[in-house]
């Protein structure tokens, strides 16, 4: 097991859902693939830490020594904050 994430999904309630070292792995190896993460890479961490999408973030950055870089919530609003983040931070990857 390498993490439990905890949802109560469409159903209302409350479950965990747990994922195991194989299927992190698979994923983030499909990511460095696919989205071509190098060591120079910087990630924007834009999923809130409860979402399960962060996970993604995290771990490929984390993978592949990319630099994971995460914003207050002002510089990640839409529009003007987060473009001018983006660029000041030099993000090459956001999902």
């Amino acid at each position: 097991l390498a993490y439990v994430v905890y949802t109560s999904g469409t159903t209302g309630k409350p479950k965990g859902v747990q994922f195991v070292h194989r299927g992190l792995c698979n994923l983030t190896q499909e990511h460095q693939r696919i989205y071509d993460i190098r060591s120079d890479s910087r990630i924007l961490q834009f999923a809130s830490l409860s979402f399960d999408v962060a996970f993604c973030e995290i771990f490929m950055a984390l993978a592949n020594g990319a630099t994971l870089c995460l914003g207050t919530s002002a510089e990640l609003m839409p529009g003007k904050p987060l473009a001018t983040f983006i660029q000041e931070k030099a993000i090459t990857h956001a999902s």
